[in-house]
């Protein structure tokens, strides 16, 4: 297996041998024998870790990476062995995406670890076990669950939403203390460790300051004033949901991305009139998990009852991990080592010329990892006199998990100024339609500390939202 690797679940293994070349046909678990020993307590963590993944792909087999895994140190944390140490690491580096899973999660696990176990905390077990079933994911199964189950704010009677847990999980991960408010802003079951500060104000006035927050992590700024000043914070109004742009005007079609999904671009061509040669040309822009997921070019001569598989110049035949039905795109586009680029792609149709076709994009992704997907745009079929670049509408496209995308989505934030003294005082900024607040403060080093926490809260995206904070 490896020696990085103590033991995992597959759920390739769920699967049939004869629809999954490497599945072994039965639900079972793996463990290194260079790595573990069948006497140690980390063996049977990894084994309740790895038992929650299976339980969770049978309730909800496309489950956010982050959630899952979340739970799977839940799942070792219950069973009664240590977790490991990455809340340790988390704690130190807070301002990490919350619903971004890298390819080796290292600190995240310590994240998404703390994050479900303030949950269960709060809300207990019913609501707990009731995320993992939902069908929703990540985000969308918490909103969902404390919809279902009623459960409001004890205190405003509003219901809870997940960007409100989120909020008050960050903090919680800074005052640690049960006494406040309803108990909401500690843990309960486990001794979470300290946060630490992203950054500090210590001129005063201090002039702007540029930030930047990931989606759903967490900035804690120490400000050590004497004195009053206003507090200004200046939000950024939108944010992009991809790195890459469309690559003419403002639209492109974009596969979406997910685990253990299956995601199709479909379009119905007229080729009875033309004899042939008949070439499909097209732009995309792709960032696909390597040798994990693929996306597949596809044509449909019976309405879509069988496809076949359509050699492209940049997609691959090689197949290591059985995941793989045919030549496909997988990776970064353009063959770049840190970042996709924009290629223009050509598909021969003319063994087609003559008759009626589906075209198709089918993108299929395992569970786990998954890049940001495809983006596909400048779409033309020369021999019909066809082309579309999505500007005005789909064009005739049927998407179903792919979307047509302007590459920008409302940022939003939440914003909360914690002062511990001899009392902690805790006030959620209020921010305008331009995520502008400015508020008076007095400040006092010596005797009370004062933390600014910003966090990002714009779904679907997992690029960072700028801002910026003053003190004048």
């Amino acid at each position: 297996l490896g020696y990085s690797v103590a033991g995992y679940y597959s759920s390739a293994d769920e699967l049939s041998p004869l629809a999954h070349q490497y599945s072994n046909g039965h639900e079972m678990f793996y463990l290194s024998a260079d790595n573990v020993e069948l006497w140690e307590e980390f063996t049977y963590s990894v084994l309740a870790h790895e038992f929650q993944h299976m339980i969770h792909w049978n309730l909800d087999r496309n489950e956010e990476s982050w959630l899952n895994e979340g739970f799977s140190e839940l799942a070792s944390h219950l069973s009664g062995f240590d977790v490991g140490g990455w809340d340790y690491a988390y704690a130190s580096e807070p301002d990490l995406a919350l619903t971004y899973w890298p390819t080796s999660g290292g600190t995240h696990y310590g994240q998404a670890f703390l994050f479900v176990t303030y949950f269960l905390d709060r809300f207990g077990a019913e609501a707990t076990q009731a995320v993992v079933a939902n069908a929703k994911n990540g985000l969308d199964a918490i909103d969902r669950t404390l919809e279902a189950m009623g459960i409001v704010d004890n205190q405003t009677g509003a219901p809870i939403t997940a960007d409100d847990v989120h909020r008050d999980w960050a903090i919680a991960m800074l005052v640690e203390d049960p006494s406040i408010s309803d108990g909401r802003y500690a843990f309960h079951s486990y001794v979470a460790p300290q946060v630490g500060f992203t950054d500090h104000l210590i001129a005063c006035p201090s002039g702007p300051q540029e930030r930047q927050v990931n989606q759903y992590g967490i900035d804690y700024i120490q400000i050590e004033c004497d004195g009053t000043y206003s507090l200004s914070f200046d939000g950024a109004s939108v944010v992009p949901v991809l790195p890459g742009e469309a690559y003419s005007g403002d639209f492109t079609f974009w596969s979406n991305r997910g685990d253990t999904s299956d995601m199709t671009l479909t379009r119905a061509f007229d080729l009875r009139q033309v004899e042939g040669p008949v070439e499909a040309s097209y732009w995309v822009w792709y960032d696909i998990e390597e040798g994990w997921d693929y996306l597949y070019v596809e044509v449909s001569l019976d309405g879509g009852n069988t496809w076949q598989i359509l050699e492209t110049p940049s997609s691959t035949a090689e197949d290591l991990s059985g995941n793989s039905f045919g030549w496909a795109y997988t990776g970064y586009s353009g063959g770049g080592e840190d970042e996709p680029r924009w290629i223009q792609e050509t598909v021969d149709l003319s063994e087609f010329a003559g008759q009626e076709v589906l075209l198709r994009f089918e993108y299929i992704t395992d569970a786990a990892v998954n890049g940001d997907g495809l983006l596909l745009d400048d779409f033309s079929i020369e021999a019909i006199d066809y082309f579309e670049d999505f500007e005005t509408d789909e064009g005739g496209w049927l998407a179903a998990g792919f979307v047509r995308l302007y590459n920008r989505l409302p940022q939003t934030y939440r914003v909360v100024l914690v002062e511990q003294g001899r009392e902690i005082e805790i006030r959620e900024l209020t921010l305008d339609e331009n995520n502008h607040v400015e508020i008076e403060v007095t400040f006092d080093k010596d005797n009370r500390d004062a933390v600014l926490i910003v966090t990002a809260t714009t779904r679907h995206t997992w690029q960072p939202a700028a801002y910026i904070v003053e003190l004048k």
